[in-house]
């Protein structure tokens, strides 16, 4: 498969992703964390009550409370910003792995657009140790998938 540049994946991202997407940057921000991990990624999509990985994710029982609760530890999350306002979302290099994949599972499906679907599916294929511990929940890939078709 040729390599793909960030460009070219940007292009592509459907508007509940980009909505995810900066959601996700303003999580990073509220964590004093220099960039966005895909754990701030998954958080952002879980937030995101129009996406499809989220109502995916509801559907298969599970409380957003508690994933985002597991995954931000105590740290109470208060964000209210404009969904409309434009924002540099700076990817960590594991982040922008998961958009590398999110894009490859997209075209797997044959899909035009990288959606939050496509997102979830590659941050949990992650090694990332906060989702492993979601993973350890429940939330496995094979699940998610599972219930995606």
């Amino acid at each position: 498969m040729e390599k793909v540049s960030e460009k070219d994946i940007f292009k592509r991202i459907s508007k509940n992703a980009r909505i995810s997407l900066r959601t996700s940057s303003l999580i990073s921000e509220h964590l004093n964390s220099e960039y966005v991990e895909p754990e701030h990624i998954l958080v952002g999509i879980l937030l995101n009550e129009n996406a499809l990985a989220t109502k995916i994710v509801v559907g298969m029982g599970f409380e957003i409370k508690q994933i985002v609760g597991r995954v931000l530890g105590s740290s109470g999350l208060d964000i209210t910003a404009d969904i409309n306002t434009k924002r540099d979302v700076k990817l960590s290099p594991s982040s922008k792995e998961v958009l590398r994949r999110a894009y490859d599972w997209s075209l797997r499906f044959s899909h035009v657009y990288v959606g939050t679907e496509h997102l979830m599916l590659s941050i949990l294929e992650s090694n990332n140790l906060y989702i492993k511990d979601i993973i350890n929940m429940g939330l496995t890939q094979r699940r998610f998938r599972k219930n995606l078709f």
